[in-house]
């Protein structure tokens, strides 16, 4: 994994950011990609870190959006992914506000999230975001989770795919419990119960923060 973090920090155009491929230009959704695996590794230094936060805040279109190119209207998927790269490198301070609320613009009437139509992978990375942020008032997070729950596949999936149905359990599992961690210590009343007696089982939940 150190070797092909190597090779990514090596991809990094002089910009800041990355491409899809080193003869391709820079473009946020990549870069944040390229973030995302490399925030807080010892591969990446602080200055090819600041650079790519500059490039993709640089980026940030006057709706408070991103696209993946110039001139281009904002995205739900490349402002979700460049949500999360700049959470994980703690570099959103700046650019959250606005972008979030671009983001709760893309809720549709149905409760998912898309740029027109909702997809499942689009509303569930929002939901995603929303609570990687602790900022679900701003949106409609019930209707956007019974917008997922609706839509799944009679064989279990979503839209048959791995990639949709990964981020679609991934929302809904955290949305459900989105910080609970239950202690190892379980207790019991009485302690020396008798056979078909009534027992009251006690566990202590904790909320972590993420």
């Amino acid at each position: 994994a150190s070797a092909i973090r190597t090779q990514l920090v090596a991809l990094q155009r002089a910009d800041g950011g990355w491409g899809i491929d080193k003869d391709y230009y820079s473009n946020p959704l990549d870069t944040a990609l390229a973030l995302i695996a490399l925030a807080n590794t010892p591969e990446a230094t602080p200055a090819a870190v600041d650079k790519a936060v500059l490039y993709i805040t640089g980026k940030q279109n006057a709706d408070g959006g991103w696209s993946n190119s110039a001139g281009s209207p904002s995205r739900t998927s490349v402002t979700t992914t460049v949500l999360k790269a700049l959470k994980v490198a703690n570099k959103h301070q700046t650019v959250s506000t606005a972008a979030l609320a671009w983001l709760a613009t893309k809720q549709n009437p149905d409760g998912g999230f898309g740029d027109s139509p909702s997809t499942t992978h689009d509303t569930a990375n929002a939901l995603q975001t929303f609570m990687a942020f602790d900022d679900l008032s701003g949106i409609n997070s019930d209707g956007a989770a019974s917008y997922l729950i609706a839509r799944q596949d009679i064989d279990g999936s979503w839209d048959g795919s791995t990639y949709a149905t990964a981020s679609v359990v991934a929302a809904l599992k955290r949305f459900s419990f989105p910080n609970w961690a239950v202690s190892k210590t379980l207790t019991a009343e009485p302690a020396s119960p008798r056979d078909g007696g009534r027992v009251k089982r006690s566990e202590e939940h904790t909320s972590e923060l993420q």
